[in-house]
């Protein structure tokens, strides 16, 4: 049996549970504390199962290094190669041999296997290790594996060592829970006394100091982002009793693997990211100095902008972080954060799909034949807007229709392992010749910036970097340094474009014009069209939304740019990559971009009418419009009207005093139906104006308006009739004279009149 050939660590005595829990269900939940060697024992234990037969088992793990540590640790368990018992899979990396059992791949593999073979034929076992981290590919990884249920009895495994197991449980139909410790080596924890104002760099400098002089063994301290690893790295780099180390997802392999090499005499001193937090296990860790913060992208669907977010880690992840000190034995744990802090984080981080960019989830669903994810099952179901704008975009790009089907150019694009935008990118690029430029396009976005930070300020324009891969290319790495390039990216971003045109079935070419950058960009990124505003250092999207560019930047003079790096900021975004396009490019290649609109408006004293040529807000040509719609400068003129007020209409002495009689009407006489005719209620509907506007366009043009006859004509043929006899004009007096009344709404009419005129008047009104 293979159980009697494996070490014994504290999952050991679990495994009879965890054989009987698959035995008899085909789903289960097993919760163990990291360090319990769940990763690399499970899947071998499980292998002579006899419900498993002769399937094998895959396993998820969530990153690409985790997932070849796992395979390489349980190949020496075995002492077998890696790839011939177990193997991995990972994006554009695989090693598995025929007749190999356990596959340990990252979700997406998965997700692309599931829609290439919706039935898992040859597959008995699924196993989700690291669920709680509930990234978006996990999530769909798991719906889709619980439709395969509804084709076939595959088991579901899914392993954790921080979970909530409750609501798991529940998505999962109260499946066996099982839960086993881990090495509980103690960790001894230290808080901030008080709270720091200190910045990240220095703050952590100084723990590390602190950790040196009071600690023996190996320290890991946990960064949110490369940029702080690379600026300690830098400070102590000179330490001649240590050895510096890097870990983070964009390092060479070859740099990652410096991590798991043997032991050298020499202390060291890790610097990583959050993907040391779990499956990985390094040797000789006794000290964890930890951050307590992670860099967290965060989608805005309102903008269809992501912004990446540096913030505080939850309890769960800070107890993983720890853990990674009592491996071997006691250890200590620097928190760069107060107690009282601690107890006010989250139990557990957001789930990824909450706050993600949807449109490579909505496309795999697409292609999975659902319309709706409500059609799956979700521990957190997708949002609404999230969803929204992710079919808005697919729809754009052409990759599903209305009804939000997949389309024959969905289709291809979802079997690319890229975010669809970059799936069309490569796609269009390999149909209209450009197909080696379009796959190093896609591999720059997809990479850190080959320019180092400093070079990075100078300017955004993504074909200075394609000139770096060109001059590595060449062989000269001493002038992409002198421009700034970082040589280790610059061959990380041509691997991975070459795997793109591996993918693509395209052979390698002599180096392409780089000025059909900007347009094929465009194809993938038309909601990112932008112009720029100099005086401001800003450009101006498409959508109006404006972002900075970098002070100085030659980029700010060109006509167009397309910017497919950004960021949304926190109160003003960011360009981060840009190309220039001319407007007579877009005019020429891109006119399916172009709309037209007749605009109407209102400068204060008359309609103006213009035809414009416009991509979304951005502006291209305006001309006047002679022929535009006359509903529409009618609506615009009442509007107008109603702006400026009553006071622009041509009031006479006489329609000023009919106003007021019909006023004092409505006011003596409510049920008689007399029309509303104050200033206000003028206004408010301007539709007994309308018929009198025909052919005008300007206030002046209202003068000539007879509002007297205008608001004469409001009353029917009685009305006509009574208004003399309720409300008279004028009144002849015993002298004989007729002479006007005054009116005030609300009071009553006065007649100025000489005294000696009333003489011999026997009778008022």
């Amino acid at each position: 049996m293979i159980t009697s050939q494996l070490p014994t660590l504290p999952i050991s005595p679990l495994f009879p549970d965890i054989k009987t829990g698959l035995q008899q269900h085909n789903r289960l939940i097993l919760a163990a504390e990291p360090g319990s060697g769940k990763t690399t024992l499970v899947p071998l234990a499980l292998l002579d199962q006899p419900w498993l037969g002769s399937d094998k088992i895959i396993m998820l793990e969530p990153r690409r290094l985790a997932a070849k540590a796992a395979a390489q640790r349980m190949s020496q368990l075995m002492h077998r190669d890696v790839g011939d018992l177990v193997g991995y899979r990972v994006r554009f990396d695989a090693k598995v041999n025929k007749g190999c059992r356990i596959e340990v791949v990252t979700e997406g593999v998965l997700v692309r296997r599931i829609q290439q073979d919706p039935e898992l034929q040859g597959v008995g076992l699924v196993i989700l290790d690291e669920f709680h981290e509930r990234s978006l590919q996990a999530d769909l990884a798991l719906a889709l594996c619980l439709d395969v249920q509804e084709l076939r009895p595959l088991k579901i495994m899914v392993m954790s060592a921080t979970l909530d197991q409750t609501s798991l449980a529940k998505l999962l139909g109260s499946p066996p829970v099982i839960t086993g410790a881990g090495e509980c080596y103690p960790v001894q924890l230290h808080y901030l006394s008080r709270p720091s104002q200190e910045a990240l760099v220095p703050r952590m400098a100084r723990a590390i100091k602190q950790a040196l002089a009071e600690q023996q063994g190996d320290i890991l301290a946990f960064l949110p982002g490369v940029r702080a690893i690379l600026a300690l790295e830098k400070q102590f780099a000179s330490f001649e009793d240590i050895c510096c180390l890097t870990l983070y997802g964009d390092l060479p392999p070859e740099k990652q693997n410096r991590i798991f090499a043997p032991a050298i005499q020499q202390r060291r001193l890790i610097l990583a990211t959050p993907i040391a937090e779990t499956s990985l296990t390094i040797e000789g860790i006794s000290t964890v100095i930890d951050s307590g913060l992670a860099n967290v992208p965060r989608f805005d669907p309102g903008s269809g902008l992501s912004r990446l977010q540096t913030l505080p880690i939850s309890k769960a992840s800070a107890e993983q972080r720890q853990g990674r000190a009592g491996r071997l034995g006691p250890g200590h744990c620097y928190r760069l954060w107060t107690e009282a802090d601690h107890f006010g984080r989250t139990e557990h981080s957001s789930p990824e799909i909450i706050q993600a960019d949807l449109a490579p989830l909505v496309l795999d669903l697409a292609r999975w034949g659902v319309s709706e994810p409500a059609q799956l099952h979700w521990l957190d179901p997708p949002r609404p807007a999230q969803l929204e704008q992710a079919r808005l975009l697919l729809q754009q790009l052409g990759a599903i229709d209305r009804q939000h089907h997949i389309t024959p150019l969905g289709t291809e694009l979802a079997k690319l392992p890229l975010h669809p935008r970059l799936a069309l990118l490569v796609w269009h690029g390999k149909r209209a010749g450009h197909g080696q430029l379009a796959c190093r396009l896609a591999a720059l976005i997809n990479n850190r910036d080959p320019l180092s930070a400093e070079a990075r300020e100078q300017g955004t324009d993504i074909e200075l970097r394609l000139q770096l891969l060109e001059l590595f290319e060449a062989g000269k790495t001493a002038l992409v340094r002198a421009r700034g390039g970082e040589p280790s990216l610059c061959r990380r971003v041509l691997q991975e474009a070459r795997q793109y045109q591996k993918l693509l079935q395209l052979p390698d070419q002599p180096s392409q014009a780089v000025d059909a950058a900007a347009s094929l960009l465009l194809i993938a990124y038309p909601d990112r069209l932008a112009r720029p505003q100099p005086s401001a250092n800003q450009v101006q999207l498409a959508s109006g939304r404006r972002l900075q560019l970098p002070q100085g930047d030659y980029l700010g003079q060109a006509e167009l740019l397309v910017v497919p790096q950004l960021d949304a900021g926190q109160r003003q975004g960011h360009v981060h990559l840009a190309a220039a396009l001319s407007e007579q490019e877009l005019l020429e290649r891109h006119k399916d971009l172009l709309e037209e609109h007749e605009l109407v408006q209102w400068n204060g004293e008359r309609v103006e009418t213009w035809r414009q040529l416009a991509v979304g807000q951005l502006i291209l040509s305006q001309q006047p419009h002679a022929e535009a719609d006359e509903v529409r400068i009618e609506e615009c003129l009442l509007a107008g009207i109603r702006q400026a007020g009553a006071r622009c209409l041509p009031w006479t002495k006489k329609s000023r005093h009919l106003q007021s009689r019909l006023e004092s009407l409505r006011h003596w006489q409510p049920e008689a139906g007399w029309p509303a005719v104050s200033d206000e209620q003028l206004m408010e509907d301007l539709g007994w104006l309308r018929p009198y506007l025909s052919g005008m366009r300007s206030l002046k043009e209202l003068q000539g308006l007879d509002l007297a006859t205008i608001l004469l004509s409001l009353l029917d043929w009685p009305q006509q009739q009574e208004l003399d006899k309720a409300a008279p004009s004028h009144l002849q007096v015993a002298s004989g004279s007729r002479l006007p009344l005054r009116y005030e709404p609300g009071s009553s009419p006065v007649l100025a009149v000489r005294l000696q005129e009333l003489f011999g008047c026997t009778t008022t009104p």
